[in-house]
């Protein structure tokens, strides 16, 4: 929270709940024409996100761009060295069936690639949001027009006929926390999948609920790269054989990979066990030397909301619609809805 701003006491134009990647791009792209935001937060300051969203597009570059922090995201992904080639294989040392090649961003100059000469001045980068949150972490703290309230919820709101009044609590008391109002104009919740927002609106999700099951196992191994050999090293390879399918992310183009293995629909035990075979299985070696830096089970889902908007108060990104993470269209389609509900009704806030 900026010095001076307490957002229990001061008014806001716009309430955003949820201070993730979309919450913090309708902030960021409000505050720049001088509209004040409040952020209502449950984490602590700056505290890292899971691994996942290894892309930024294109289109999400060119807004990074005109928030002054496109070179910033760049200089976080993958060194420049680096190629982005994708791999199909039945296992990350077996024989490849098929390479696209991708290049590096020092090599994002040259012809030969699929992807050679975008007509943007911002292409693709390969960033993971453990990487991507703290830029526009940074980037929101330094915006006078923005406070954040972190290790704070949103319990409801209530619409009034000057705005939005949000019934906040504090998160991090161990007798259920203190609670707090905030006065808005509106109300965003980008408050992802669980969305308190979306449920008090009366939302309803649409779609398939269950495409497939993931788990997915963020590790610390130097010796993953080693396994290239002399071959050029690949950004993501996908795998498939008898005993596992999934794909081998490159997270720092060192030693962080990400471990994606399908699961059964029908579900079973994250036991330790478990999850090292099926590592060995993806990788295909029998010994790895490797730390687990974190873990997650999640499912793929299709889903998309019945309404993104009750009155003055909307919703976005996961919030409004959940659906399979590839190529990061969950992160960036929902940047592209902060972006674009941050242009509320002008004659209404100024």
């Amino acid at each position: 929270m900026n010095a001076g701003q307490d957002p229990a006491e001061a008014d806001a134009t716009i309430v955003v709940a949820g201070a993730g990647p979309v919450g913090m791009c309708v902030a960021l792209e409000a505050a720049r024409r001088g509209i004040k935001v409040v952020m209502i937060e449950p984490r602590t300051p700056g505290e890292a996100p899971s691994a996942k969203c290894n892309t930024v597009a294109a289109r999400t570059l060119e807004t990074f761009r005109r928030f002054g922090i496109a070179d910033q995201v760049r200089a976080a992904g993958l060194p420049d060295d680096y190629p982005t080639d994708v791999i199909y294989s039945v296992d990350l040392v077996g024989p490849e069936l098929t390479r696209i090649r991708m290049p590096s961003r020092a090599e994002r100059h040259l012809d030969g690639f699929l992807d050679s000469h975008w007509l943007t001045p911002e292409p693709v980068v390969r960033v993971n949001q453990i990487y991507l949150e703290p830029i526009l972490f940074e980037a929101v703290s330094a915006e006078p027009n923005i406070s954040v309230r972190n290790n704070a919820r949103v319990d409801s709101y209530e619409q009034t006929a000057d705005g939005v009044v949000v019934r906040c609590r504090s998160v991090d008391e161990p007798d259920g926390g203190e609670s707090f109002a905030v006065r808005g104009r509106f109300l965003v919740g980008c408050d992802g999948g669980a969305s308190t927002i979306r449920k008090a609106v009366g939302a309803r999700l649409q779609g398939d609920a269950e495409l497939g099951r993931t788990r997915s196992t963020l590790i610390r191994s130097p010796q993953v790269l080693s396994l290239f050999g002399e071959r050029r090293p690949a950004w993501i390879t996908w795998v498939l054989n008898s005993k596992v399918n999934g794909a081998i992310g490159a997270i720092d183009g060192n030693e962080l990979w990400l471990l994606h293995r399908g699961m059964p629909k029908s579900g079973e035990a994250a036991d330790d066990a478990h999850m090292h075979r099926s590592i060995l299985d993806l990788i295909g070696i029998e010994d790895l030397d490797y730390e687990v830096v974190s873990h997650e089970d999640w499912t793929g889902r299709r889903l998309v909301a019945d309404k993104f908007r009750d009155g003055n108060v909307f919703i976005a990104g996961d919030a409004a619609h959940l659906w399979v993470p590839f190529a990061g269209y969950g992160m960036n389609a929902g940047i592209a809805d902060g972006v674009s509900v941050a242009w509320l009704d002008r004659k209404s806030v100024v």
